[in-house]
């Protein structure tokens, strides 16, 4: 009778046929989309560059209607003259999905005190000829009044910043591209992929956390700059000075709370907890899929439109690298064997199984605000 059900029993097996459609040679499991940038994306980013350089808040239809607009300026090297035109910047955002100032003969797009960097490297040590301790000295100017008590200086070989936002969006951007043009690196016997996973997640959160840094020192010695007020007992009141809470500066110094960004946090904040999760490996356990990937790189566009909505509040423009991380293409997944059933990723597999259950850890495959999904064709 034992024997008779031992039969009758229905076994579990796994389809594992390859189809026709298998990958041949090397396998990448990402991609970039190839669909054009948002058309209303395009015309925003235009609107706020054509604003910059014309000093002025013009909606896009009147942008529209100048036509082309000639432009002047001046720096130590000399005197310039270039030429604006919506239509042309505009066709110039699609078709490179970035803005070279160059080409168009401007000066570059950026916020002086919030991007503009003085750097120094060193290549060599100075010592005095006459009796003194100091060798010969180079001083960084910090970006946020005079009275603002730190000044990094360096006397000897080394590096000195006043701001690191545009190195650190040049690396971000750099970054997210290996991880897509050599995702087949996920599946060698090296660290190299894995290494650009890590510094893509820890870079994410130091962009926003720099960012929201660098406007709280400003507003609190240089408000009157700014046009800002600093209220530090109001900002102190704050609890536990948490990454999310930090957000709230932003109201309290411009007083242009940043509540039309609720999407955006929420993803960023997605990114945090999957960077912690990475740098304390609490939960001791880590798996991923390629669906759980192709949405953490997708939040590179929350990422940029954050940065953006930041900017805005506190009257800050575009950065060159900022106005590529907004345009940038959206990543898609590819499996292995397209030709064969794939069953939806749940939340037993996957990151998902890696957070505690009481938490929300917000890094699960398959949300579509991410735009995690499968490559077609």
């Amino acid at each position: 009778m034992i024997e008779q059900k031992s039969k009758d029993r229905k076994e579990n097996t796994y389809n594992m046929t390859s189809s026709d459609m298998v990958t041949k040679g090397t396998y990448f499991p990402l991609a970039f989309e190839k669909e054009e940038p948002s058309q209303r994306r395009v015309r925003d980013i235009t609107k706020g560059i054509l604003n910059f350089y014309l000093k002025n808040n013009i909606s896009i239809s009147k942008l529209r209607k100048l036509g082309n607009v000639s432009f002047g300026w001046n720096d130590k090297n000399g005197s310039y003259q270039g030429e604006l035109s919506y239509e042309k910047i505009e066709e110039y955002l699609k078709r490179n999905r970035s803005f070279d100032p160059n080409v168009f003969k401007l000066p570059p797009i950026l916020c002086n005190w919030l991007d503009s960097s003085v750097e120094i490297k060193l290549m060599f040590h100075a010592t005095p000829n006459f009796e003194d301790n100091k060798g010969l000295t180079f001083t960084v100017p910090p970006a946020f009044g005079e009275h603002f008590p730190l000044s990094a200086a360096i006397d000897r070989e080394g590096m000195a910043f006043s701001s690191l936002q545009l190195h650190l969006q040049g690396i971000l951007i750099e970054t997210r591209n290996k991880l897509v043009e050599r995702s087949d690196q996920m599946f060698v016997d090296n660290d190299e992929w894995f290494k650009n996973l890590f510094l893509y997640l820890n870079i994410s959160v130091a962009l926003i956390e720099n960012t929201l840094h660098q406007i709280y020192y400003k507003a609190k010695y240089d408000s009157g700059t700014m046009g800002w007020s600093f209220d530090e007992d109001r900002i102190m009141k704050i609890p536990g000075g948490r990454f999310t809470d930090k957000f709230k500066w932003i109201g309290i110094i411009t007083g242009r709370p940043l509540d039309d960004a609720r999407d955006e946090k929420e993803n960023v904040i997605t990114l945090k907890n999957v960077r912690n999760h990475f740098n304390h490996f609490d939960p001791p356990v880590l798996g991923f899929t390629i669906e759980d990937v192709c949405n953490w790189l997708n939040y590179f566009d929350d990422l940029g439109m954050l940065l953006w909505k930041i900017r805005q509040k506190i009257g800050s423009p575009l950065s060159k690298p900022l106005i590529t991380i907004l345009l940038a293409k959206k990543v898609v997944w590819r499996p292995h064997d397209p030709g064969t059933k794939r069953i939806p990723q749940s939340e037993e597999v996957g990151y998902s199984t890696c957070c505690w259950k009481n938490k929300n850890h917000n890094g699960t495959a398959g949300r579509a605000d991410a735009g995690g999904k499968e490559a077609v064709g």
